[in-house]
């Protein structure tokens, strides 16, 4: 059998100008803090940590026995309303003149100890009775109040001067505080109620970008005040998106984008590069500036040793994959721009050449030295070429030919 364990009973009697508090019949010795609040007192019983209500105690006479109401545990900060202000209460002391108060349309918050505290229902509530003070702020926390078409930013119970600029990410609104160096996230802003308290979230620091999910496969990209989604472009690789963002000329890998389900944040950095390639089964992907243009490249490509030369011959930029042949597990690897402008390439080794014009491996070349420089002209082509410096270009590197 399971014994519940009673309750103690908390009873007092006035003696004249004093009183006596007894537990379970017993007289609680000591000093015990009290206050008055109207025609009662309100104390502590510290032994028991715990705030009681002695009713119409001045009234009452001498000699009554009385149960004490109890009220709250003794860490609880109360109030109670008077006229035109209220009485805040820490340990059965009264420190209204510790204490802001702060008015916001419907609503009264005071601040104590640096900490915001909410008193319910002001504006409804007689006098005199007691209430908690809700703790909605601890100190130096941030939060945010909605009030009809405008919204507070407050710490403790004061409201905060500060320099903002914000955006809006479906119903959420992003602010960003320029005291703090950081964004913050006002979650669900377009539906919040009116003169609730809400906590906001620090989601970014200064210049840190940050991006979500909005539609089935769009997103959107913050940092600090600017958003930078609105020309964007992006393609899919597997369930993960290569976004560019041209007014930054950078490239973002928005992890899962296909799969997320757009409920939250998250913080990402810009690319090393804007062109990215993978291989699987011998074909490829090649990303450039967000779209995948691979294709477009048709018959422009060619095997230079194990790597993959790329011509574009919408751009003519040349790209090189390099390790192409082995490297076939479609993972996103950089691509090497060989040349932004020029339609040819060669290399040389122990004296032998070899040419790729737009990104096509040529056949079998006439060729002379002229001083240090070999002049080649590939029967297939009819075109002569001039290896600059061919000599002294032994190394098997690509090189172009402007």
């Amino acid at each position: 059998m399971i014994f519940k364990k009673k309750d103690k009973k908390i009873t007092w009697k006035k003696n004249g100008e004093y009183y006596t508090v007894f537990i379970n019949d017993k007289e609680v010795k000591g000093d015990i803090p009290s206050s008055w609040l109207g025609n009662d007192l309100l104390i502590i019983v510290e032994k028991l940590k715990k705030y009681y209500l002695l009713k119409n105690y001045a009234n009452l006479q001498d000699n009554i026995i009385c149960e004490a109401e109890y009220v709250a545990e003794a860490e609880t900060i109360l109030w109670s309303k008077m006229e035109d202000g209220y009485y805040l209460y820490e340990n059965c002391e009264t420190v209204n003149d510790e204490s802001t108060p702060l008015r916001i349309k419907d609503i009264m918050l005071t601040s104590y100890k640096n900490a915001a505290y909410l008193l319910s229902d002001y504006d409804t509530i007689d006098d005199n009775i007691l209430q908690e003070a809700v703790l909605i702020s601890e100190p130096g926390e941030i939060y945010w109040i909605k009030a009809e078409e405008n919204f507070y930013i407050l710490s403790g119970g004061e409201l905060l001067n500060l320099k903002y600029s914000g955006n809006y990410c479906e119903d959420d609104l992003l602010l960003y505080l320029e005291q703090e160096e950081a964004l913050f996230l006002l979650n669900d802003y377009a539906n919040a109620d009116d003169y609730i308290t809400c906590q906001p979230t620090r989601i970014a620091e200064k210049d840190e970008f940050i991006w979500r999910k909005v539609g089935d496969s769009s997103f959107n990209l913050f940092r600090n005040h600017e958003s930078h989604h609105s020309n964007s472009k992006s393609t899919f690789h597997s369930d993960d998106a290569i976004a560019y963002v041209p007014e930054l000329n950078s490239s973002f890998f928005l992890g899962n984008l296909r799969n997320d389900d757009g409920e939250d944040y998250y913080g990402v950095q810009p690319l090393s590069s804007n062109v990215y390639w993978s291989g699987q089964n011998k074909t490829y992907s090649l990303i450039v500036n967000g779209d995948n243009i691979a294709s477009r490249i048709g018959k422009h490509n060619s095997w230079v040793g194990s790597d993959l030369l790329i011509y574009d011959p919408e751009t003519s930029v040349t790209y090189l994959f390099q390790d192409f042949d082995t490297l076939q597990d479609n993972k996103l690897r950089e691509a090497v721009i060989v040349s932004r402008s020029a339609k040819t390439v060669w290399r040389a080794y122990n004296n032998q050449f070899w040419i790729w014009h737009e990104g096509m491996k040529t056949g079998k070349c006439e060729h002379q030295m002229m001083g240090n420089d070999l002049m080649a002209m590939p029967t297939d082509l009819k075109i002569m070429f001039q290896l600059q410096n061919f000599s002294n270009s032994q190394d098997n590197k690509l090189r172009v030919i402007e």
